[in-house]
């Protein structure tokens, strides 16, 4: 009897930590591989994949060449939050696009020689791991994008929230700009949040 005891005992503690490695590791497949795996959240399909591939071809129609990269993309810095916001390449499953729990999007649209990067857009889904308050940006903010040759300072220049499913106009467009979509389903609201390019800083 006290071997049935031991037993189940030594089982109750054993197994939440395989558990917790076996989540640990699918997650870290799903960021590896860019695989959408039911339950884990780690790699999920954007719920306004609909509306950003909207955004894209507003955007594209305003210049007929993409933009040639020439630097890596690394993050954007958000001095009034203090917080800095990983960024990768888009990508897409299914003919939708996909967003990690703890990255933004990015999607180079149209070229740009002023800023070097292009303009672009960039989805992400509001969370503790990306961007937890974007309603303290305000017009006027400022934020750096940030790549391995240089930094990029955009200030705000209009925000805009609307209800999930809502489309949004892309009208008055700056000449160098990046405009971040921050999903809220919890609020049932996305953030639309156009910022204009204001000057480059060089690393030596």
């Amino acid at each position: 009897m006290n071997k049935v005891f031991y037993y189940l005992k030594l089982a109750l503690i054993t197994l939440p930590c395989l558990l917790l490695t076996l989540f640990i590791g699918v997650s870290s497949f799903e960021v590896a591989f860019n695989k959408d795996l039911p339950y884990i959240g780690a790699v999920e399909t954007f719920s306004s994949s609909a509306l950003v591939e909207n955004l894209v071809s507003q955007a594209a129609t305003s210049s007929a060449s993409k933009n040639k990269e020439v630097v890596s993309i690394q993050a954007l810095k958000f001095p009034l939050l203090s917080h800095k916001l990983g960024l990768i390449p888009a990508l897409k499953q299914e003919n939708k696009f996909v967003e990690r729990s703890n990255k933004g999007q990015f999607i180079v649209v149209t070229q740009n020689s002023e800023s070097g990067v292009g303009n672009m857009i960039v989805y992400l889904r509001k969370s503790w791991r990306t961007v937890d308050n974007p309603e303290l940006l305000k017009e006027g903010s400022k934020f750096y994008l940030e790549t391995d040759s240089y930094n990029n300072m955009y200030k705000v220049v209009e925000i805009k929230n609307k209800s999930l499913g809502s489309n949004f106009l892309l009208d008055n467009l700056p000449r160098s700009y990046v405009l971040l979509v921050i999903e809220d389903p919890k609020e049932n609201v996305n953030y639309f949040i156009k910022a204009v390019f204001v000057s480059q800083e060089k690393f030596s």
